[in-house]
């Protein structure tokens, strides 16, 4: 979106979920105009959510689409399934981690085990707190580019960063350890849990940099 310096920066989504409605509504706006170019009236529209997701939520997001944007069809789904589906599969665990906030999620046969889904507070931004503090950067742009690379890089301002022992700790600082948060998630499933328990999907951030677990 265009700069302005008179603007105030506004975050309408909060550990995976709309909390700013107004600002919602104009990125899905934006979203609609700039970016897709097209008239949301003549489309069904699919959203996604995060795990867990309070009921009111997924109700005011269907009741923005359909008034403000007169969509024909609204459909809401859980992030972790569209992702296992995309995948080929209809069972398995799905592991999620996204900019603030992971999810687990076991799957069986297309529908979420509800009760053993975790949302931990493991991701990108705490990460990139870390990464910061540990090397000294002072800019968490930077923070994220070395995080996104996990090596000695030449950061795109010149600035060349080696990451030691820090790349294997900054996904351990504010959490336990992801496999424990797994097997977690797995064994708090009903009894029979083997097609959660053998097939294990990751998506979200861990995809580029899965390796700091």
């Amino acid at each position: 979106m265009p700069s302005n310096p008179n603007s105030q920066l506004i975050k309408p989504i909060r550990r995976g979920s709309p909390c700013e409605w107004d600002a919602m509504e104009s990125v899905w706006e934006y979203t609609f105009q700039h970016v897709l170019n097209v008239a949301p009236q003549d489309h069904h529209v699919l959203l996604t959510e995060r795990p867990l997701t309070k009921r009111a939520n997924r109700e005011k997001a269907v009741q923005i689409m359909l008034e403000k944007f007169s969509t024909p069809a609204t459909y809401v789904s859980m992030q972790a399934l569209l992702a296992l589906y995309g995948a080929g599969r209809t069972s398995g665990t799905v592991v999620d981690v996204g900019d603030s906030f992971t999810s687990v999620v076991p799957v069986r046969q297309g529908t979420p085990v509800t009760e053993a889904i975790l949302n931990v507070d493991l991701a990108g931004c705490y990460m990139e707190d870390y990464l910061s503090a540990a090397l000294n950067l002072g800019d968490q742009d930077m923070a994220r580019e070395v995080m996104e690379k996990v090596c000695g890089v030449s950061a795109s301002n010149g600035t060349v960063v080696t990451i030691g022992a820090e790349r294997f700790q900054c996904g351990r600082e504010e959490s336990k350890p992801l496999h424990e948060i797994i097997m977690q998630s797995v064994t708090a499933c009903p009894p029979v849990r083997n097609s959660t328990h053998t097939s294990y999907l990751r998506c979200g951030w861990i995809n580029d940099a899965g390796r700091i677990f």
